[in-house]
This record gives C-alpha cells, sequence and structure tokens, in this order.
C-alpha cells in the first residue's frame, strides 16, 4: 500500500529541504499548514533572510531551488 497524498507531500517537501542542505548549503524549513476546502494541509517551505543576506544570496537560493526542482521531477 503506497502513502496517501498528504503523505507523500510531506514525504516529498522534507526530501527538499534536506537536499537543499545537503547539496546547496542552503538552509530552509517545511511547515504544514491547514486550508479552508482541502482535505489535507498544504506543505510551503520557509524562507526567511536578514539584513546581512545579500541580492546574491537570494539569487544563489532561487537557483539551487530551480535546480533541484528539475532534478526530483526527473527522478
Amino acid at each position: 500500500m503506497g502513502l496517501g497524498q498528504s503523505e507523500a507531500e510531506t514525504a516529498q517537501s522534507t526530501t527538499f529541504v534536506t537536499r537543499m542542505r545537503e547539496e546547496y548549503g542552503i538552509v530552509i524549513r517545511n511547515t504544514a499548514v491547514p486550508v479552508i476546502g482541502s482535505p489535507a494541509p498544504h506543505h510551503p517551505m520557509r524562507i526567511s533572510t536578514h539584513l546581512f543576506h545579500s541580492t546574491e544570496d537570494i539569487d544563489r537560493l532561487v537557483g539551487a531551488m530551480v535546480e533541484l526542482t528539475s532534478k526530483m521531477a526527473g527522478a
């Protein structure tokens, strides 16, 4: 028996966060939030920036997220 949609999404979100840290050295978090009208929670990424982050840091983050998304979609 496979994972339900919510469990599969949680696993995929957790894998993404782990790979961002391990492969790119970027720490982000995932969370589960209830959405009105949805039977299961959604799993957004939580990205926190601070005054010491530069536009280059943000560009690197976005590039890494796009690259890893492509890798995971092709897996």
